[in-house]
């Protein structure tokens, strides 16, 4: 297919991805025509995931985390990009992980003009995207959807080998080429939503290859699929991984929610069936991070809350065991992990409850 493209680039994303976007466009000036995000961490240095990741990847000294926080870089750049962020009203992590409030104070500081958009109703979900393309009051959302998936044939395909890489550099040149499932999963589920608004053929085909690619590549013939591979599909020994596999089940019923298509319902009842028989934990129900009885495994909370919303949601997934698996574990994770006084979710706990990362989420 041929995709007509000039040298004009924007840079967008959501969440931990839209504060990338953020410093990616303050950081090298001259690159990108705008930039905008959904739902960004606007301060990281004062969030309590910023704080974890930037002590993990970056060390104690707090001067350094300043390089890598919006906030911060947005009083710093000499350049003035149109800047527009969109943000859900309804996102349960506003106050404590996101604050956009830091980002609209800086950029009054110094002059950086930014139009913060609030959405009633709105919470932290790849819905919230979905339904600004096309929408009249958001204009240049079509735009900006059409431009990423341009980006994602024409840097994050590997022409070579089939699939599409884990990461590229800002020059859209492959930095992480290996192959995994997290990325496959999101491109089916961003495609499914694409297609579903704009209808075209080529997303269509976007679509149908992610799902042919996992099926083929990924599958390890348990129901279940592998969480990495190398560039040319050869194994690196991951295994399953809950993450990626919640994420896969989230693509296959955005798949399902755009159009009938008998495989992928077929592969979703199999990898319930794969995650109740692999990764739930025996005694309180709970769905492990890595397969049963694998060495030091834990559960997290969060994790447990998502599964059973993703559950509940479908009238297919209701009536699989996992349900009941994961609506027990809901009590249990409530119970556990949540903070009855914040209502905020810690970390990582042992498989018998007792806490192993108390960070707040």
């Amino acid at each position: 297919a041929h995709f007509p493209a000039s040298d004009h680039r924007a840079i967008s994303g959501h969440s931990m991805g839209g504060h990338g976007a953020l410093t990616l466009a303050f950081r090298h000036p001259g690159r990108y025509r705008s930039v905008s995000a959904f739902a960004p961490i606007c301060h990281p240095c004062d969030c309590p995931w910023g704080q974890k990741a930037f002590r993990h990847y970056l060390g104690d000294d707090e001067s350094r985390w300043q390089e890598w926080d919006a906030s911060v870089l947005i009083g710093q750049t000499q350049e003035r990009l149109p800047l527009l962020i969109d943000q859900g009203e309804a996102d349960t992590f506003l106050a404590t992980q996101l604050r956009p409030e830091a980002l609209e104070d800086a950029a009054s500081a110094a002059g950086y003009p930014l139009t913060l958009r609030r959405h009633a109703g709105y919470d932290h979900s790849y819905f919230f995207i979905a339904s600004l393309i096309d929408d009249p009051a958001f204009p240049g959302a079509a735009e900006r959807a059409a431009e990423l998936f341009r980006s994602l044939h024409q840097h994050f395909h590997d022409a070579e080998h089939g699939g599409w890489f884990y990461s590229i550099g800002p020059d859209g040149a492959p930095l992480d080429q290996r192959k995994d499932l997290y990325t496959h999963a999101f491109i089916i589920f961003a495609c499914a939503h694409y297609w579903a608004k704009v209808r075209e053929p080529q997303v269509a085909s976007a679509l149908n290859g992610a799902l042919a690619v996992v099926a083929e590549r990924f599958n390890d013939g348990n129901g279940l699929y592998e969480a990495s591979l190398e560039r040319d599909w050869s194994p690196l020994g991951s295994g399953p991984l809950q993450n990626p596999l919640m994420h896969l089940a989230e693509a296959f019923l955005a798949t399902l929610s755009v159009r009938d298509d008998k495989p992928v319902q077929t592969a979703l009842l199999a990898l319930a069936e794969g995650m109740q028989q692999r990764f739930i934990e025996p005694v309180h129900n709970v769905m492990l991070e890595k397969p049963r009885g694998a060495v030091d495994n834990w559960f997290e909370p969060g994790h447990q809350f998502e599964w059973f919303f993703l559950l509940e949601s479908s009238p297919l997934l209701r009536q699989t065991p996992l349900h009941g698996s994961l609506e027990r574990a809901f009590g249990f994770a409530e119970q556990v992990g949540v903070d009855p006084q914040s209502g905020a979710v810690c970390g990582m706990l042992a498989p018998d409850g007792s806490l192993r990362d108390g960070t707040q989420r």
